[in-house]
Formats: structure tokens, C-alpha cells, sequence
């Protein structure tokens, strides 16, 4: 996603990490420059970023913390439903961002698997202000 973007961006990454732990990039929790002269540097960087990030869906602790750095736009990127009770998780992100922040999702992998992860991904996102999308399972 980082290299369709053609102009400069600020970007934080947050990946989950076992159950509960969150990792961040940059681990200072604040937002990096892409610009077009060091996009392949930057996405060499989260490519080995990638490898750390493992294991559960803590999918609400992730967008509260996101929700924290007071981004203009959210893009949620999950491969399954939250491991917690989607609805739980959709009314608690909601209710915290207040339509504030437009959250948007992209579903990877086999997403059309599991019907209680897509209504998760279009529940979350109409009432955030946002888009769901699917990208092609390989």
C-alpha cells in the first residue's frame, strides 16, 4: 500500500504481536515520512517490521491505540476476525472515536471464509466513515 502512494505521507504502524502485546514503527509511537525518494528504503524497513508481527487478533486494543495517535485516517489490514466478539469490539472503537477518525479495512487472505470477520470489517467501517476492501487471496 505504502508504494501506490504518490505523494509524501505519515505513516505509524501498529502490528499485533502475541494476544496483548502491540509493536510499533517507529517504536517511539510516532508518525515516519514516506516520500518518493526513500519509499524503497522505508519499505524495506517494514518488510523486516513484518517479521515481528505474529499471533491473535487483538484487533480492539490495536485501534484504540491507534485511535490515541490521533491519525487522520485509519487503515486496519487483518487477515481474521477479532479475537474477541466483533460486535464488542466494533461498539467500543465507535463509541471512542465518535465518527472522528474515518476508519477503513483491508481483508487479506482467504477473508471470505469466515462471514463473522467481513461483518466485523463492514460494521466497523460504516460507522467510522470508511471503506472495506478485499485484496486478491494468493
Amino acid at each position: 500500500m505504502l508504494a501506490a502512494f504518490k505523494s509524501e505521507i505519515e505513516v505509524c504502524l501498529i502490528g499485533f504481536q502475541g494476544e496483548q502485546r502491540l509493536h510499533y514503527w517507529p517504536q517511539n509511537r510516532g508518525y515516519f515520512r514516506v516520500k518518493k525518494d526513500t519509499r524503497d528504503r522505508v519499505l524495506r524497513q517494514v518488510d523486516d517490521w513484518m517479521g515481528l508481527v505474529n499471533g491473535g487478533t487483538p484487533t480492539r486494543t490495536a485501534l484504540l491505540a491507534a485511535l490515541a495517535l490521533r491519525p487522520e485516517e485509519i487503515i486496519l489490514l487483518s487477515d481474521g476476525a477479532p479475537s474477541e466478539d466483533w460486535q464488542m469490539v466494533e461498539r467500543a472503537v465507535t463509541a471512542k472515536n465518535k465518527g472522528r477518525i474515518p476508519i477503513h479495512a483491508v481483508a487479506v487472505g482467504n477473508y471470505t471464509a469466515d462471514r463473522k470477520f467481513i461483518d466485523f470489517l463492514l460494521q466497523l467501517t460504516k460507522r467510522n466513515n470508511g471503506y472495506v476492501v478485499g485484496s486478491k487471496p494468493s
